[in-house]
């Protein structure tokens, strides 16, 4: 009998704080074992068991005479013999045990650990397995593939489970903001929650929101339906308040001009409300300083970003009812909520990379830059979520975190962006090859 690959096979816990994984033969039984810090046992069985220590540091008892053990040590424990270990130190312990004849404990432990670790593995099969990040790093070579790997190391991946959590946090914050604008932030039966856009991220994060934080869904409305109730002429929404979810704003693009300055219907409604709640988990810091300058009135101010930030875009045919919606909105009364701040990877500001890891980085997102697409992933964040990639996350990585993009909420205006955006969110990491010199 041969096993290939037991060094890749997964450790079972066996209880709290002790790990291992076995091969059993007829007479014996080879057993690779994890003890973690601040765990000891005791006990004594019917097989005679020799050990040899892996790493760390332990204390082990046989018949009450104890010995301090390390790598390289052995122990051997007659059967029936009393015995115990303890790890010394804060590192675990790893050490390979044999034991005659087979622990049953062990095999039929072992089996039913195994099935349950297989259950795990097919109940949460990785988003993006090591197969694709290996695919990944193999587009570079040489150091460029050591920079590749430790840009990657610096992503915020946002797994379901981590969202989870962060929406709990999101919605605590929120309720503090709700009750002290004088909300009901218990039951809200003074608030209304929507998302940004149908059919992109919005969509993922109203599911998981009331997921996490048990909102009824009568509580939670579509864009559409607050809509027609606005055309209904109520004026029940001016004591009320109203959440906008989404995931991640980057340049605030999305909200400020294709949701809110592009449709008078969409400035109606979010006028007709007393406050508007904009609440995401990550915001980058070129929106932020867009909601501030919009809060002080400096709506040319943010128009001429936007401008920067879409060189390809053409605003001659609809600027003049950008701007006169935006100066038709009271922002002080829309308020974003978020736990974290994104910042450029190779900014001053952030500390993620080193001088000379910025230096390096520059040179490798210069060197495989997708030609033709001068959209907002010159933001260069940092985070991304399972289920995509924001626009902000550098396109390097697309590939492997499958940037998706709703063309349909893009203007006529737009056209070349909707083509370049087209080709980038196409590719995908099966597909891929990159040459120096940006080609795709």
């Amino acid at each position: 009998m041969f096993t290939k690959g037991f060094k890749r096979k997964k450790f079972i816990r066996k209880r709290a704080g002790v790990y291992a994984k076995v091969i059993t033969g007829k007479n014996a039984q080879l057993a690779w074992c994890r003890l973690m810090p601040g765990e000891e046992t005791d006990h004594k069985h019917n097989h005679e068991q020799i050990g040899y220590i892996l790493s760390g540091s332990l204390k082990v008892t046989i018949s009450g005479e104890s010995k301090k053990l390390g790598p390289g040590d052995a122990y051997c424990i007659p059967q029936g013999a009393k015995h115990g270990f303890k790890v010394l130190g804060d590192k675990e312990a790893q050490y390979f045990e044999i034991f005659s004849p087979p622990k049953e404990e062990n095999i039929q432990g072992f089996l039913f650990q195994e099935k349950v670790q297989r259950l795990s593995d097919r109940f949460n099969e990785p988003i993006i397995p090591v197969e694709s990040i290996r695919k990944w790093l193999d587009l570079f070579k040489g150091k460029d593939r050591a920079t590749a790997l430790m840009l990657i190391e610096k992503i915020e991946f946002h797994s379901q489970v981590r969202l989870i959590k962060e929406t709990r946090a999101l919605h605590a914050k929120l309720q503090e903001r709700l009750a002290a604008a004088g909300f009901d932030a218990k039951d809200f039966s003074s608030v209304d929650f929507s998302r940004e856009f149908t059919c992109k991220s919005g969509d993922v994060v109203s599911y998981i929101y009331r997921k996490a934080n048990l909102i009824p869904a009568i509580d939670f409305k579509t864009f559409d339906q607050i809509l027609r109730e606005g055309q209904e002429g109520t004026d029940k929404n001016r004591q009320r308040a109203l959440v906008i979810l989404d995931d991640y704003i980057g340049t605030g693009s999305q909200f400020i001009f294709h949701f809110i300055a592009e449709s008078k219907e969409d400035t109606a409604v979010v006028r007709s409300y007393k406050k508007v709640y904009l609440a995401c988990y990550v915001m980058h810091e070129s929106a932020v300083k867009k909601f501030q300058l919009l809060k002080q009135g400096r709506i040319e101010e943010v128009i001429d970003i936007e401008k920067a930030h879409f060189p390809d875009a053409d605003f001659s045919t609809e600027e003049k009812d950008l701007r006169e919606n935006l100066k038709n909105l009271d922002w002080s009364r829309i308020e974003p909520v978020f736990i974290d701040t994104d910042r450029p990877l190779l900014a001053d500001s952030n500390n993620l990379l080193s001088v000379d890891e910025k230096k390096k980085a520059r040179g490798l997102l210069k060197k495989f830059k997708h030609e033709g697409y001068s959209g907002p992933s010159d933001l260069m964040g940092h985070h991304t979520f399972f289920y995509g990639a924001p626009n902000a996350l550098p396109y390097i990585f697309w590939p492997l975190f499958k940037r998706v993009e709703d063309l349909s909420t893009y203007t006529a205006s737009s056209e070349k962006i909707i083509a370049e955006m087209g080709k980038v969110t196409r590719y995908n990491i099966e597909e891929v090859s990159w040459k120096a010199g940006g080609s795709l």
